[in-house]
């Protein structure tokens, strides 16, 4: 049996992953959750289409006898303009027999977390430069090449029914979860016939773990980009995801090789060379703002500007599509199901 977890992002992607998923091994044995290989060689189809050695190594390790459950909120790409060619590629992937979990939320604040991640990413860009029209899109996007980073975003692709219809016609088992009902987890007893007494342990691990990878308070919004502006002075800018080469999303393992042995493991040459990183990777900015800063300052969300080019007719769809997911939800958990 396959499991796919593919988004959206900011969904509380992070928290099932950590405090979920992995407990599922614990339950069922035959499940391996994230195969590191097999979630390369995915991400890795959709940046450049797999070799021919390179596909037969990915269904080898997903027909190999195991459950796998798999978890990429990346897999759905994030570009409003380009879900449809991510859904296709993850049919080509996995089979329309796959199950896909999809977990949604309200359309506005989804769009808020995203651009807030963008900025967690060190990638510092106002509103109004990130949100753009679907005109202004299409030459931006001819300018700067199809790379699968999320540079600008056109919100009147985005439609949370338009995303069911996408997944509902190529697979024949999707998962479609209201944000406000994950902590049910009713999605994975239906796909694992999980039993009552470790539904409550995956729930206790889910509702009482902190909350992962928060959103910046709209102080540590404004403090962001004074520093921004600082660096700009001085003719420097922050540091962020657009800027790390295309390479290491295509290199197994690339630069991440020590990232997971102890330090007191590592030779003296390999200590070397990374104690400052993970110095910084301790007390960067991103640590900061969320650990430090959004801890002992009360918390204010921060909500987007006046004015994007967001259409509230679309807002007002979205918002009527999701009450009637939440809806149904709430049905299918009296009997023990939901679709």
């Amino acid at each position: 049996m396959i499991t796919v977890h593919i988004g959206l992002g900011k969904c509380a992607s992070t928290s099932l992953q950590k405090f979920v998923f992995t407990n599922m091994v614990k339950i069922n044995s035959n499940i391996e959750f994230n195969n590191k290989e097999l979630l390369f060689l995915a991400r890795k189809h959709h940046l450049l289409p797999l070799s021919i050695k390179e596909k037969s190594k990915f269904d080898k390790i997903l027909h190999n006898g195991k459950d796998h459950l798999i978890s990429g909120e990346d897999l759905i790409n994030w570009d409003p303009a380009r879900l449809e060619e991510a859904a296709d590629l993850n049919l080509e992937l996995f089979g329309r027999s796959a199950n896909i979990i999809i977990v949604v939320r309200e359309s506005m604040s989804y769009f808020t977390s995203v651009y807030q991640q963008t900025i967690h990413e060190g990638n510092v860009i106002a509103a109004s430069d990130f949100f753009v029209k679907p005109d202004v899109y299409d030459k931006v996007k001819l300018l700067s090449g199809q790379n699968n980073r999320l540079r600008f975003f056109n919100a009147k692709e985005f439609s949370l029914k338009y995303i069911y219809s996408l997944y509902t016609g190529r697979f024949d088992s999707v998962f479609f979860v209201p944000l406000s009902k994950v902590n049910d987890l009713l999605f994975l007893k239906e796909i694992y016939n999980i039993s009552d007494n470790e539904m409550k342990i995956l729930k206790s691990k889910l509702v009482t773990a902190s909350k992962a990878n928060k959103s910046y308070s709209s102080l540590a919004m404004k403090l962001t980009f004074q520093r921004e502006k600082i660096l700009n002075a001085l003719g420097l800018k922050s540091y962020g995801s657009w800027d790390r080469s295309l390479l290491e999303g295509l290199t197994f393992n690339g630069k991440k090789e020590y990232a997971n042995v102890p330090f007191s493991k590592l030779l003296l040459i390999d200590k070397i060379k990374q104690l400052p990183i993970r110095i910084i990777g301790k007390f960067n900015w991103r640590h900061l703002m969320q650990e430090v800063v959004d801890e002992i300052v009360p918390y204010r969300k921060y909500k987007l500007p006046k004015g994007l080019p967001i259409l509230q007719e679309s807002l007002n769809k979205d918002s009527i599509f999701l009450k009637k997911i939440e809806k149904e939800c709430d049905i299918l958990s009296k009997i023990g199901k939901i679709k």
